[in-house]
């Protein structure tokens, strides 16, 4: 598949490539693993919620995918390929419309609830490591035309 199931052995392989099978044909190519993505209708909050825990993930050399959508068309915010768990970032939705959710991700996925901070996040961009503040990490995506990939690891 891709460079994304380097360093794993040949049982998370596996794992990784029936997990990938439960999506959507346009996200079974692994065309997206580990590259952050995000809706402009998304709050910033929930944006930055969702960079956090790929940031987590990513460091800890788990392949993801952000926005991934699901066969029966259901989309998740982050899913965790290796291990095989949903994760939802929760802002403006309460955790009884979240829960509406949990019938509609195919059943080997474990879901996690992830209720959103404000706390600066670190990371390392044009190759030094910063600080930026969730303001600041969302005008760096929005303030320009090209395709942003954060890399950790």
């Amino acid at each position: 598949m891709g460079n994304y199931l380097e360093g794993l052995n040949q049982h998370e392989k596996m794992q990784v490539n029936n997990n990938i099978r439960t999506l959507s044909y346009s996200n079974k190519s692994g065309s997206y693993v580990n590259t952050f993505r995000f809706s402009e209708s998304e709050t910033d909050a929930h944006i930055m919620g969702k960079l956090k825990k790929f940031r987590e993930l990513r460091k800890e050399g788990i392949p993801v995918m952000t926005e991934a959508i699901f066969e029966n068309g259901c989309r998740a915010d982050i899913v965790d390929l290796l291990y095989g768990c949903v994760y939802e970032i929760l802002h403006t939705e309460t955790r009884e419309e979240a829960r509406k959710k949990i019938g509609k991700y195919p059943q080997i996925f474990d879901i996690e609830f992830i209720k959103t901070g404000e706390e600066p996040i670190p990371l390392i961009f044009n190759n030094e490591e910063t600080v930026l503040t969730p303001t600041a990490i969302l005008e760096l995506f929005t303030n320009t035309k090209k395709q942003i990939k954060i890399i950790i690891g």
